[in-house]
């Protein structure tokens, strides 16, 4: 009896750490996509300047070159670092995953066990 209350202790602990190992995975996801999409915010084509554009116009647009290119450099750094945590929690949930699976069979095994025979 008391092996089987720790049995359905545990395994509701797994749950839980489950849970908490899901979210934090996705909530990383997030943050990682969200960095994803301001890189690709900054792919924006090169603006064509025309014979009516002035010396102001092309100094404006490459400055903008300038910035775009630092903050794609930036953005890759910290999606680099973003993937390398999210793929860190993924493996972490990936775990509590098999954990809370393996209680799961083991508390319908000894379910099974206690059963009465007909």
């Amino acid at each position: 009896m008391i092996k089987a209350q720790n049995m359905v202790r545990l395994r509701a602990l797994t749950e839980m750490v489950l849970d908490s190992r899901l979210s934090d995975l996705r909530a990383k996801a997030s943050q990682r996509q969200a960095t994803i999409e301001k890189l690709e915010g900054l792919r924006a084509p090169t603006p064509m300047l025309d014979d009516a554009a002035g010396i102001s116009d092309a100094l404006a647009a490459l400055n903008f070159q300038i910035w775009a290119e630092a903050r794609r450099a930036e953005l890759s750094q910290t999606l680099a670092r973003q993937t390398a945590v999210w793929l860190d929690s993924r493996d972490h949930a990936r775990q509590a995953f098999g954990k809370a699976r393996g209680f799961e069979k083991l508390a319908e095994e000894i379910h099974l066990q206690r059963r009465p025979k007909v």
